[in-house]
């Protein structure tokens, strides 16, 4: 892409904003509309999970997930200043010991805690887990305090952001469509892809924050202060606290 180029943008979201940054640092003209009154009011972005974790995801997904998924990771720890590279844990009782091992077999990068190690991260969870497995190179981020950052880095890069709005600029030599599910005027079969994440007690509690889920393997996203919790495919079929020494809600 030559240029510079005169570029709006359609949209407000993380993808938005984030195209808005990395093209105007390339020096191209960048005018993002958002059709909002308040930044994310009618956004999917706040909502989203907060887990960059693509070695857990390629349990179910293919390995391109896992490439384009340590891409997005790297491009965060390049710019966002406050993400939280702690790690993520998977666990699962010991009855369901052999999904944990399936889990292992299925990803790249995780290495087997025995009770002290784990003890040592995570003194709630022992007795209740007796091994996890611990992928080191994982994060973990706050989506509104990200989302904030990146639209006041669009705006120090020289773009500019119009909300209440919904017409697009007369005169761009590129249109970015980035309106995710607003984007339905346009394409009527366009469906959304649910994510989940649920915030817990700091590690220090003796509530572990383990959402009840449909998949007895479970995911912690290890931070200072607290951590987020989700299965490993998405998939959650209750948001109840769990107690990590006893496992009552």
């Amino acid at each position: 892409m030559t240029g510079p180029y005169k570029i709006a943008i359609r949209g407000a979201g993380v993808t938005g904003l984030w195209q808005a940054l990395t093209l105007a640092r390339r020096g191209h003209s960048i005018i993002v509309v958002e059709q909002s009154a308040e930044p994310f009011t009618d956004a999917c972005s706040p909502w989203a999970g907060a887990m960059l974790a693509p070695r857990c995801e390629e349990e179910s997904a293919e390995p391109v997930i896992r490439e384009l998924g340590m891409r997005g990771l790297q491009l965060w720890q390049a710019n966002y200043p406050d993400l939280t590279s702690a790690g993520s844990l998977v666990l699962a009782p010991a009855r369901d010991r052999t999904l944990l091992d399936r889990f292992e077999r299925m990803t790249e990068g995780g290495s087997r805690l025995d009770a002290a190690q784990l003890e040592e991260l995570e003194p709630d969870l022992v007795p209740r887990f007796e091994t996890a497995l611990f992928y080191a190179d994982e994060a973990h981020l706050n989506p509104g305090a990200a989302l904030d950052f990146l639209l006041d880095e669009v705006r120090n890069a020289g773009a500019v952001v119009q909300f209440d709005t919904s017409e697009t600029p007369e005169g761009a030599d590129f249109i970015v469509d980035c309106r995710g599910l607003g984007a339905q005027d346009m394409l009527p079969t366009l469906r959304g892809c649910a994510a989940s994440g649920s915030w817990s007690a700091p590690p220090t509690s003796p509530s572990s924050g383990l959402s009840a889920c449909s998949t007895p393997v479970f995911r912690s996203t290890l931070c200072r202060g607290a951590r987020t919790t989700r299965a490993p495919t998405g998939s959650c079929s209750a948001r109840h606290r769990l107690n990590a020494k006893t496992g009552a809600r």
